[in-house]
């Protein structure tokens, strides 16, 4: 029961590429069967050489780059969790309203910028603003404590000179 479909035709034969091997290749594939696996194995026994792989000539100049010279490419794991930087925004108000009002408003817009760093995950804007941030309130509280102490310091002076420029009062 054999099926004219399955049968082995002729003009299924591999055809040869001539185009793809030059001709001294053919002959010379066409004159060595194929090793089987067996063969190729009891070739390669213990203590036996093996042939040296066949040496590959380079190609055309430009053609390739080079493996010594090719750039390095870093990669790295998965990226680190977004750490949020502190925003310190309720320090920056304090500074502002309290102490020095130019470097607290200041500080109040780069603790702004913090915010919404943070919120587009942008690490290095939100690093860079929320040391500013605390940079300029620290500078306001610093400067309002000093005004503070220099106009402490103004007040007792002022009133020890008042108190002894006035002669007391004699009945």
């Amino acid at each position: 029961m054999s099926n004219p479909k399955y049968e082995k035709l002729e003009e299924d034969e591999p055809v040869e590429h001539s185009l793809l091997i030059s001709s001294a290749e053919q002959d010379k594939m066409e004159s060595e069967p194929l090793k089987s696996h067996t063969e190729r194995q009891a070739a390669a026994s213990y203590g036996s050489t093996l042939p040296a792989p066949p040496k590959y000539d380079p190609p055309e100049a430009g053609s390739y780059q080079d493996p010594l010279h090719q750039p390095t490419c870093a990669t790295t794991g998965w990226p680190l969790p977004f750490a949020e930087q502190p925003e310190y925004l309720c320090y920056s108000v304090f500074a502002m309203l309290c102490c020095c009002l130019p470097l607290g408003f200041v500080a109040l817009i780069y603790s702004i910028q913090t915010q919404g760093a943070n919120r587009n995950r942008d690490r290095e804007a939100a690093v860079w603003n929320s040391s500013r941030a605390l940079a300029f309130a620290n500078l306001a509280v610093a400067f309002g404590l000093a005004l503070l102490v220099v106009s402490i310091t103004i007040t007792v002076v002022l009133h020890n000179q008042l108190k002894n420029s006035v002669p007391p009062n004699s009945p």
